[in-house]
């Protein structure tokens, strides 16, 4: 066969994100034109769309890479490009796998800037890319609390220079804070074994050679004030498309969020955003990245001015994954997948806008209660599309100092919200009975 021919590694995303995705993709009939590569728990669970499939252990790279090659042996045919969501591993199976089958892919440059947040900011440096102040450090020194003092100020964020969730992040107000935040994490990490976000690496910035060890060389960068958004863009000969805009609200933990508002160009217009600045940062992105055809997720703040926090060469995961193909019909996956195989992706964004709100437990424990019937009482107020939730009663929540994930028990889906979305975001949790009891 000579037409163009995907590999998709079904994993290293939400559960629903995934779901999503693939019911996008099998709508337009894409997933014809792609062996997806599936774990064998997901697919007994799911029954997921998709005729061309194998299963295979995520944790054996060969193995995936030998199961693949089976397959083609078989059905004769070649590939034509992977898709992948693989940055926790630094996209090191995706690598292998366009190596292995002569897949075109992204260079090891591009690689290297998208999978290191240091290495990330110095290339929006370079490519004058409006972001926090920031420094890279191991040591919290006089001098060094000095120069954070004068350069980066209070309040500000320590992070990880690997991984792409909200774990191990601080805000620190003081620099009483910062040291006890700086000691907290690293003594948090010490311990941590074969995890390839905490791998020692070796970057070359302006001709000089970078040793980074994750365990131990923290990002402190400045905390940028105003309201923070989300996108995806598709990059392809130089023409930047957005795919989708996205207002967060934040929970009370940093790095989480209470609900996501998809938008339109009409509402970012409202919201003083000027969509040709946002597009005009997008290309700049894509230039620091050294990327010429795929798809990019960038989060960042508006506060008179666009203020990137961090950028992806993969599309955005979270629960607007789901919400784009209730509302949209499409995801940015999907539009990925399209971009590779030649065929048309959006020209603009829809009108139509939506809502996902975040359902939390506020406390770790067993469910006793988790009711959401009273939703219903809502449908004159609010086109509510799908109620979906993770756990039920009975199941165990967990929540832990630096990763607060397990308390994101469900999620309700709008389409169109009417009214303040504040107020219908406070509305809908109103209406959602939880109890939890302690864990014996």
């Amino acid at each position: 066969m000579d037409h163009k021919f995907l590999i998709f590694l079904a994993s290293y995303m939400g559960k629903m994100e995934l779901l999503s995705s693939l019911n996008s993709m099998n709508s337009t009939g894409l997933l014809d034109q792609m062996l997806i590569v599936f774990e064998p728990e997901f697919y007994q669970k799911f029954s997921p769309p998709g005729k061309n499939y194998v299963l295979a252990n995520f944790s054996n790279h060969q193995s995936i890479i030998e199961i693949i090659k089976n397959w083609s042996a078989q059905e004769k045919i070649n590939f034509s490009g992977v898709l992948s969501v693989d940055d926790d591993e630094q996209f090191q199976l995706s690598k292998a796998i366009a190596k292995t089958f002569q897949i075109p892919y992204y260079s090891n440059k591009t690689l290297e800037y998208s999978s290191n947040k240091f290495i990330m900011k110095n290339r929006f440096d370079s490519a004058k890319v409006k972001h926090a102040k920031y420094i890279l450090t191991n040591n919290l020194t006089k001098d060094k609390l000095s120069q954070i003092k004068t350069d980066i100020a209070y309040p500000n964020v320590l992070k990880i220079t690997n991984g792409n969730g909200s774990e191990y992040i601080y805000v620190n107000t003081s620099e009483k804070e910062l040291l006890k935040h700086f000691t907290e994490l690293k003594e948090e990490l010490k311990n941590i074994t074969n995890n390839c976000w905490f791998r020692k690496q070796e970057h070359t910035i302006n001709g000089n050679i970078i040793k980074i060890n994750p365990k131990k060389d923290f990002l402190i960068e400045q905390f940028l004030k105003g309201e923070e958004y989300s996108c995806d863009f598709a990059i392809n000969d130089n023409k930047i498309t957005i795919l989708r805009i996205v207002k967060k609200y934040k929970h009370d933990y940093f790095g989480y969020f209470n609900a996501y508002y998809l938008l339109n160009t009409k509402t970012l217009e409202d919201l003083n955003i000027n969509y040709e600045d946002l597009k005009e940062t997008c290309k700049r992105i894509s230039e620091g990245f050294k990327i010429k055809k795929g798809v990019c997720m960038v989060d960042f703040i508006f506060n008179g001015s666009i203020y990137v926090i961090e950028s992806s060469i993969r599309p955005g995961l979270s629960l607007f994954v789901p919400l784009m193909e209730q509302v949209y019909g499409y995801t940015s996956m999907s539009m990925l997948a399209k971009l590779f195989l030649e065929q048309e992706i959006i020209s603009s964004l829809p009108e139509s806008e939506g809502l996902a709100i975040c359902i939390y437990a506020k406390t770790a424990g067993v469910i006793k209660k988790f009711n959401t019937s009273d939703l219903s009482k809502l449908k004159n107020e609010a086109e509510i599309i799908k109620v979906h939730k993770y756990e039920d009663v009975g199941a165990s929540i967990k929540d832990y100092n630096n990763d607060h994930h397990d308390l994101l028990m469900g999620y309700v889906l709008i389409k169109d919200p009417k009214q303040d979305i504040k107020g219908l975001i406070a509305k809908i949790n109103q209406h959602i009975k939880i109890e939890m009891v302690e864990q014996n």
